[in-house]
């Protein structure tokens, strides 16, 4: 296994995650369009007709759709209530972006955990091209005279057991790299791409684990900041982005950039280190 097909293997599964990101907005911004239409030429409509009907209900009684929720119980088969959800034009437009960053939260978590499996695979690839890049326990209880140097596979097995990871590597190939830490605090994107990393690894926890909202926002930017060694304003004015002062403080809101912005940067960064080398 070569770095180039690593490198084009991790592209293909971003590029399959980044359009499945834009077939996403472009439902949701259909979506908004549909409503907003609703709301320029179809409310009008309704007002006028209360008005000149000198009917007493509001406007709301005939924009807002009620949804039931029910379930079959286990017993009778019979169906029960267990939620009543009232919605007008404005939760409408809520419930829209909520869901897309719903989505975009899941496609989060899909590119960091194949940023994870690509690190695995440089770091296997790496340590078969130069023998003394791992460390002896990368390579366990194996004698150097038994190891199968030109076995990718071995390699990819061996790296499943390391500890610590996706840091145990990150900071082997700061090691091996003497420019790359200044790269992450100095670069193009003007973001530190290790506070970066390390944001997104943990967003992609609370994704998976806490349904995408954070127990305090405030704990979870000292905790990002903490585990990247970068505490400053700057620092908690990055994390801030995930975040939004609105109904939903702690729901970490992903910025629609942010794959391609980071992981593919940071990514592509590793790759022409590792290929010329």
């Amino acid at each position: 296994m070569n770095i180039e097909t690593i490198w084009n293997d991790f592209c293909s599964r971003i590029a399959e995650i980044e359009l499945y990101g834009r077939s996403a907005k472009e439902v949701a911004q259909q979506a908004i369009e549909n409503l907003s239409n609703y709301e320029t030429d179809e409310v009008p409509k309704l007002e006028e007709l209360i008005e000149s009907n000198n009917l007493t209900t509001s406007i709301n009684d005939f924009t807002t759709h009620s949804h039931a929720m029910f379930f079959p119980d286990a017993i009778t088969g019979e169906f029960v209530t267990y939620g009543l959800k009232n919605l007008d034009i404005a939760d409408g437009y809520q419930h829209i972006k909520l869901q897309l960053n719903k989505q975009y939260q899941w496609l989060l978590a899909d590119a960091y955990e194949a940023f994870e499996v690509y690190l695995d695979r440089i770091y296997a690839h790496y340590g078969m091209q130069n023998h003394s890049f791992w460390s002896s326990a990368d390579y366990g209880d194996v004698a150097r005279s038994e190891i199968p140097y030109d076995n990718f596979e071995w390699h990819e097995q061996q790296v499943e057991k390391k500890s610590k990871k996706p840091h145990s590597i990150l900071n082997k190939f700061r090691r091996q790299f003497s420019d790359l830490e200044a790269i992450e605090k100095n670069n193009k994107l003007d973001i530190n791409l290790k506070l970066a990393i390390i944001l997104i690894e943990k967003s992609r926890h609370i994704i998976v684990h806490k349904g995408g909202e954070v127990f305090s926002k405030d704990m979870f930017i000292s905790s990002v900041a903490e585990k990247s060694g970068i505490a400053s304003k700057d620092t908690n004015k990055f994390i801030s982005t995930f975040f939004c002062e609105d109904r939903y403080p702690n729901l970490i809101i992903v910025p629609e950039s942010i794959i391609n912005e980071i992981l593919m940067a940071y990514a592509n960064l590793l790759y022409e280190k590792i290929k010329n080398a």
